[in-house]
């Protein structure tokens, strides 16, 4: 069952329509996701043809996440987190690295904030413009290109409707040929 908007007058039946949805539902149930065995003989000439049996076994293996993960930090430290830790703040090291950044942290916000933050305003306001400009020329793209395709589908629709109802006329006789 079809329809056409632009030229069908009436919608399909609403009965039918689950009818036919129903079908496709279950035909996609029943879909066999094998591989039929003639492909498979192909693949099997040609998957293994050239790799060594070993680096194939380690190919198939799935890989551990947390084993890799573990290696990974045993082998790659990264930065000793303790170090910033204030648990103990009786270290006069952990407290010297906190004030150093906490003086850094003022002296940037004092002092070079002040002097870059128009800067970045303006380059941020500049970047957002830019990107609501690009985004809706792409809208505007967009919709155009939908325009054209609705109104593509209207004149071929119309203009096709004379040989669309010749065939839907040969069809419904075949059918009625078949079933009588």
């Amino acid at each position: 069952m079809d329809y056409l908007p632009f030229i069908d007058s009436t919608l399909p039946h609403e009965d039918a329509q689950n009818a036919i949805n129903m079908r496709v539902k279950r035909a996609l149930q029943e879909i066999n996701e094998e591989i039929h065995p003639e492909v498979q003989k192909l693949l099997d000439n040609v998957g293994r043809r050239n790799i060594d049996d070993k680096l194939y076994e380690s190919y198939l293996e799935s890989e551990d996440e947390d084993a890799f993960l573990k290696a990974y930090r045993k082998e790659c430290g990264g930065v000793d987190l303790m170090r910033y830790s204030m648990d103990n703040e009786q270290d006069v090291e952990r407290l010297a690295i906190s004030d150093s950044y906490l003086r850094h942290q003022c002296i940037t916000l004092e002092k070079l904030m002040s002097r870059t933050i128009m800067n970045q305003w303006t380059m941020n306001n500049v970047f957002l413009q830019n990107l609501n400009e690009q985004v809706g020329s792409m809208v505007t793209k967009q919709k155009r290109k939908n325009e054209d395709l609705i109104n593509y589908r209207i004149k071929l629709q119309k203009t096709q409707e004379k040989s669309i109802r010749k065939l839907e006329m040969e069809y419904n006789d075949a059918l009625i040929d078949r079933i009588t």
